[in-house]
C-alpha cells in the first residue's frame, strides 16, 4: 500500500508541475466555449486603419441628432428626458376642446392633424372634429398629458418651447411653434395643464414657458406662441369636456350664468339667505361676489359612475352627495329644504343622475325620475334655490359644460 500512495503523490506533483509551467510559459488552455478570435477584445479596427464599426445607437458620422438630445453609449448612463414608452400611456375618457380667454374662441388642429407649417389656428366658434383632441395620461400625478389630435398624430412643441414665431431651419425652410405630425410621445410632446384664475386652465410646455394664444384668439397665421414666462390674460384656456365622462373624476360644473358650487362643500339641506341665489347647491357669477367664506374647492365634484350608467355626484368633501328631493319634479326649493341638498353620504335613486351628451360639449342633467335641470320660477334673491328639477322637454333644460380638474 505504501509503494501505491508514492506512486500516486509522484503523479500528483508531476501534474501540478505542468500547469504551472503553462501558466510562466503564458499558453492559453483552449475551452471549447472560447469565443471566435474575432469576437475576443483586442485591438480596436480604428488602431489599425481601419473604419471603426458603427455601434447600433449611434448615428451615422455628420448626423444630426434628433432635438440634440445625447445618444446614450453602451455603460454610459446619461439623463434622456421622456424617451418613447414601450407602451401607449393610457387616454382620459372623452375628448376634449381647447378655448381661449379672450376671443372665446376654439383651437383648431388643421386638417384634424398630421402638419408642420399651418399647424393650429384660433379663430373657430364651433366644435367639429378638428377641434376636438384626446389627452393621453403621461405622468397624471404631474398633470403632464400628451395631446392627440383626430387623426392620431400628437401635438410637438417644437424645440420644447420657448419660440414666438415660426422658426427658420437650415435650407431656409420655416416650421411652426407647434407640429401635429408626431407618432411618437417624447418630451417635446409632453404638456402640463393647470389651473390659473378660477375657472381658466394654462398649458405648459416641457421646457416651462406657456401657450400663448396670440392676440388672445381668433388668428390662422402665427397664432400661438410657446414662449411666455408667465400667465396672462392670452395664456388663459378653457378645456372643455367632451362625450365620455368616465367615472371617479372631478369637474367644475358650469351653467350658462356661472360655476355650481356645494355651500361648505356639502352636508346641506336648506337654502342659505345670506348667499344670492344661493341654497345647498349655488352658481357662483362672479367670483368677485363669493360667500364670505368661500373654499375654491367647494366648486369641484366628484362624478362616480353607477350600474346603470348613471352618476352619484359626490361633493368636494369626500362624504356626501347631491340628492334631487323625490327624485325631481320640484320647481324650486322652500326657505327650510333646498330642491337639491347635499347631505346624503350614501347613493339611492335620488342620488343618481344622467348626464345626457348634446354633442356639442354640453350636457342636461336628468334626474332619476326623468325630469331635467332648468331655471328656477324663484324671483332672483329669494334664495329658494337656483335650479327647477321639473324639466321634461329636453329643449328647454340647462345645458351645462364641464372642466376637468387635472
Amino acid at each position: 500500500m505504501r509503494k501505491t500512495d508514492d506512486k500516486m503523490i509522484l503523479i500528483v506533483l508531476v501534474l501540478v508541475a505542468l500547469g504551472l509551467a503553462a501558466l510562466v510559459g503564458g499558453s492559453p488552455v483552449s475551452l471549447a466555449d472560447d469565443p471566435p478570435a474575432s469576437n475576443k477584445p483586442g485591438v480596436s479596427p480604428a488602431a489599425e486603419g481601419a473604419p471603426s464599426p458603427q455601434t447600433p445607437d449611434e448615428p451615422p458620422s455628420g448626423e444630426v441628432q434628433e432635438r440634440a438630445v445625447p445618444r446614450m453609449a453602451p455603460g454610459v448612463t446619461l439623463f434622456q428626458p421622456m424617451v418613447p414608452a414601450a407602451t401607449t400611456p393610457p387616454p382620459l375618457p372623452g375628448q376634449f376642446v381647447i378655448q381661449t380667454m379672450v376671443k372665446q374662441t376654439y383651437l383648431t388642429a388643421v386638417n384634424g392633424g398630421g402638419k408642420t407649417t399651418d399647424v393650429i389656428h384660433t379663430d373657430a366658434t364651433g366644435i367639429g372634429s378638428w377641434e376636438r383632441f384626446k389627452l393621453l395620461a403621461v405622468d397624471p400625478v404631474n398633470r403632464q398629458y400628451a395631446i392627440q389630435t383626430v387623426s392620431g398624430n400628437y401635438v410637438t412643441a417644437v424645440n420644447g418651447g420657448g419660440l414666438s414665431g415660426p422658426a427658420v431651419l437650415p435650407g431656409s425652410q420655416t416650421t411652426d411653434v407647434l407640429h401635429t405630425d408626431a407618432t411618437q410621445i417624447r418630451s417635446w410632446e409632453t404638456f402640463r395643464f393647470g389651473l390659473d384664475l378660477p375657472f381658466w386652465n394654462f398649458i405648459q410646455t416641457f421646457r416651462g414657458n406657456y401657450l400663448t394664444a396670440v392676440g388672445g384668439g381668433g388668428k390662422t397665421t402665427d397664432a400661438l406662441h410657446t414662449d411666455a414666462v408667465k400667465v396672462d390674460n392670452w395664456e388663459r384656456l378653457r378645456v372643455w369636456k367632451c362625450g365620455d365622462l368616465g367615472s371617479g373624476y372631478q369637474y367644475a360644473i358650469h351653467a350658462p350664468d356661472g360655476v355650481l358650487f356645494a355651500y361648505g362643500g356639502g352636508g346641506r339641506v336648506a337654502t342659505v339667505v345670506d348667499i344670492f341665489r344661493s341654497g345647498a347647491i349655488g352658481v357662483l357669477t362672479d367670483y368677485n361676489l363669493r360667500p364670505n367664506p368661500f373654499d375654491d374647492n367647494w366648486e369641484r365634484f366628484r362624478l362616480i359612475q353607477q350600474g346603470d350608467g348613471s352618476y352619484a355626484l359626490q361633493t368636494s368633501d369626500g362624504i356626501n352627495y347631491v340628492t334631487a328631493i323625490r327624485g325631481g319634479g320640484l320647481s324650486s326649493g322652500t326657505m327650510a329644504w333646498d330642491n337639491l341638498v347635499t347631505d346624503r353620504t350614501q347613493v339611492q335613486a335620488w342620488e343618481k343622475f344622467r348626464f345626457v351628451d348634446q354633442g356639442n360639449c354640453s350636457y342636461a342633467i336628468q334626474t332619476v325620475s326623468g325630469y331635467y335641470l332648468g331655471k328656477t320660477n324663484a324671483a332672483p334673491g329669494t334664495a329658494l334655490g337656483v335650479f327647477s328639477t321639473n324639466i321634461s322637454d329636453i329643449k328647454y333644460a340647462i345645458k351645462f359644460r364641464l372642466v376637468m380638474f387635472f
